[in-house]
């Protein structure tokens, strides 16, 4: 009987860690905003600070991957290599740009809300390609979002001297269509494939994408210092640590339909420091749509127990 309290008290904290863990993934992703302004500043260009997140990210998950697992994780079969290019190309390369885009033209507090309606996609992806059935929960979240969504965008004309560019809210849409598609991606994976050699692949892919489109060609200086170890700084705190909390916690938590709704602390991460850093406006609409996302992302993930 003691055993048993002392196994179950166990449990208990550990996943009371992984929801810490979750936690601080969301925060650190609700800091993306912050680097992406920052490296604005100094120069750097969406394509550019996209891809010095995911090249530098990479180098951090691969180092990391190896001292942890070994070489032997980066043993994986096709269908996950392909999974992996997938997410990689779409889920991290195209995703990191279009936010980048999203933020430069409509603000960081804007791009996180417009980012986290990204669960109505995944559900509509899921019903379409999986045929899993939308239960009553999941509607009322969607419909929530929706509105949410509207309130969102219909916020920015209400703004008075505004210099939102609405083809920003365009790019974020599409950068929730690619955080939308990560899980559909991951299903592809194999489920005895390293979780950590799965995030190291996807950077790398991502990485290469980016590369193609030539990141440095709107750079004036792409190797100064001063940009890079931002750029650094960048990809250590929102690829490298984040990805090792958010693996840690996703590995061992039993509740799955929690990992978004504590992921989403990014959300209230991204619009206090919209106001605070960078004195963008929260208005009554801004907010109620804010608050709409979060509550439809609960909905839309409520376990059907």
């Amino acid at each position: 009987y003691i055993n048993d309290k002392i196994i179950g008290r166990g449990d208990k904290v550990s996943q009371r860690r992984c929801y810490v863990y979750l936690f601080i993934t969301g925060c650190l992703w609700g800091i993306i905003g912050y680097f992406v302004k920052i490296l604005e500043n100094l120069g750097s260009s969406a394509t550019y600070s996209a891809f010095l997140r995911m090249f530098l990210g990479f180098m951090v998950l691969f180092t990391y991957c190896v001292l942890t697992e070994g070489y032997r994780a980066f043993k994986v079969s096709k269908k996950t290599m392909i999974s992996c290019m997938m997410i990689g190309i779409f889920s991290q390369g195209l995703y990191n740009l279009t936010y980048n885009l999203a933020i430069e033209r409509i603000g960081v507090s804007y791009s996180a809300i417009i980012l986290n309606i990204s669960p109505l996609f995944t559900t509509v992806l899921s019903a379409v390609f999986f045929k899993e059935r939308v239960q009553r929960c999941k509607q009322i979240g969607i419909t929530i979002n929706i509105i949410g969504c509207l309130l969102t965008v219909l916020s920015s004309f209400s703004e008075r001297g505004s210099t939102i560019i609405p083809i920003g809210f365009l790019f974020a849409f599409i950068t929730a269509v690619c955080y939308a598609a990560c899980p559909i991606f991951g299903k592809l994976t194999d489920e005895r494939d390293s979780a950590l050699a799965v995030a190291t692949y996807s950077a790398f892919f991502a990485s290469l994408f980016l590369v193609i489109l030539n990141p440095v060609k709107e750079v004036i200086n792409p190797l100064d210092i001063k940009i890079l170890l931002v750029g650094f700084m960048f990809a250590v705190f929102t690829t490298g640590i984040a990805d090792v909390f958010y693996y840690a916690g996703v590995k061992n938590i039993e509740d799955s339909s929690k990992v978004p709704v504590l992921a989403s602390s990014s959300l209230f991460v991204s619009a206090i420091l919209s106001v605070i850093v960078f004195k963008e406006n929260i208005n009554l609409l801004k907010l109620i749509g804010l608050m709409m996302v979060f509550i439809s992302i609960i909905y839309i993930n409520k376990d059907k127990r």
